[in-house]
């Protein structure tokens, strides 16, 4: 492992680089829990990141707060913050809402302005003079030029309401007649205002960001969810999930949109290749039944759903149709014979049982490694190898169950003279059962 540190004035950042065969979350977990403890440390952050970035970002819950009004937005924000620190499993929860610092604007009135014949110029440069101190070019040393500035002393304010206006007011300012306070010449109103402001579609935004410990993005937003639904913001403000929550979802839904097009293309390819408008849908049914052993499998295994499943889902599709395929091809052979359903269903059923549960157990053995985590990049492999044995494992027993009765149920629906006509193209029975 290696480390780095950077710092500023006020804060200092670390960055440990670990074995990449360490379970990072669990390295997160401990550092968090230790510096938790440590007395007069100020506030300390955790995160973990892959070497991509992803372990980070991906594990992080975000909720947005909008309201045009800064006062409203600052209320909102406390009250959702408060209620995002009570939900379990966040780490780190804070918000990007700066503190407002006291600041004062200065409205110059024009006409008392030119009366006590002070000029916007000379003002401006006066105030800069005295607050901020003004640059005169550079000095000579033995170390070399170093930049000039001269400055007004420190001036230690109260810290009480109205301290810098109080000052500002009476500052004197030259004036063609002589020093005169600048409250005789203009107004000043202090206000606090934020150091920072953040937008999202225009809107004024603060954003709540929390680490989900066990990086179940799914069950952080759940929560979440759950502790904020019917919180009574003020009006004008309102929140919503965003950060990993949002990426999700919005994966979620262009996979959804994947597997549709793959069912689809599948079906399209089995109606060219069988003919039939009803034979596809039979072969059709194993997808959803495989997605019933996924879903058990993930729940088994305590494996959340994420992208990882959800492409190991959209693999299923290709692959349990095919078992169903090689099965209804032989009883569509059988049939065209002169075979009835019920003796095709029977030998075909016979005949593929065994090519069908050695591809099935050849592919379940080879995805065990995956599995059960070996190698690198098990948090990625894992639940995508979970969810092809799960459904690869229900989708070929009820291949061999439920696809030769719903052939027989269909076989009622289609005319009985499609299989009169013998395919001449096909090898005669005798011939396909003889040695050799």
């Amino acid at each position: 492992a290696g480390g780095g540190t950077s710092a500023s004035s006020s804060q200092a950042s670390f960055t440990i680089t670990t074995d990449p065969n360490m379970d990072k979350f669990t390295i997160v977990d401990n550092v968090r829990t230790k510096v938790a403890k440590l007395q007069n440390a100020g506030t300390i952050t955790v995160t973990g990141d892959d070497a991509s970035g992803s372990m980070g970002g991906m594990s992080t819950m975000e909720v947005r707060v909008s309201a045009s009004d800064p006062l409203v937005l600052k209320a909102a924000n406390d009250i959702v913050l408060k209620r995002v620190k009570t939900v379990a499993d966040l780490a780190d929860v804070k918000s990007n809402l700066s503190e407002g610092r006291p600041s004062a604007t200065v409205a110059i009135d024009q006409a008392k302005a030119a009366a006590a014949g002070v000029s916007p110029s000379t003002l401006s440069l006066y105030t800069t003079l005295i607050l901020n101190g003004y640059p005169i070019g550079v000095v000579p040393t033995a170390d070399g030029a170093l930049p000039a500035q001269v400055m007004v002393r420190d001036i230690k304010l109260p810290p009480i309401p109205g301290a810098v206006s109080a000052m500002l007011t009476r500052l004197p300012v030259p004036g063609a007649q002589g020093m005169v306070p600048l409250g005789q010449i203009a107004t000043i109103t202090e206000v606090k205002a934020p150091v920072q402001v953040t937008h999202v579609d225009g809107q004024r935004t603060a954003s709540i960001t929390a680490s989900a410990v066990n990086n179940n993005i799914g069950a952080a937003s759940s929560a979440v969810t759950e502790a904020l639904d019917g919180v009574k913001l003020p009006t004008g403000a309102t929140w919503e999930l965003a950060g990993a929550t949002q990426v999700t979802n919005e994966v979620f839904r262009t996979l959804g949109i994947a597997m549709l097009i793959a069912i689809l293309l599948v079906y399209v390819i089995m109606v060219a290749t069988f003919r039939s408008l009803l034979n596809p849908l039979i072969l059709l049914v194993s997808i959803p039944f495989a997605a019933v052993g996924a879903v058990i499998a993930l729940v088994v295994t305590g494996t959340a759903l994420g992208m990882p499943s959800l492409v190991g889902l959209l693999m299923l599709i290709g692959i349990v149709v095919t078992n169903a395929i090689v099965l209804l091809d032989l009883v569509e052979q059988f049939r065209r014979r002169g075979m009835d359903a019920r003796e095709a269903v029977i030998e075909g059923g016979r005949r593929r049982l065994r090519p069908i549960l050695m591809t099935a157990v050849a592919t379940i053995l080879a995805l065990t490694p995956m599995a059960l985590g070996m190698g690198k990049g098990g948090f990625l492999s894992t639940p995508l190898a979970i969810v092809v044995i799960g459904g690869l494992f229900t989708s070929t027993v009820l291949t061999l169950v439920l696809v030769p009765v719903l052939y027989l149920v269909f076989d009622r629906l289609r005319p009985q003279s499609a299989f009169e006509d013998a395919d001449d193209d096909v090898v005669p029975r005798e011939a396909e059962i003889a040695p050799g």
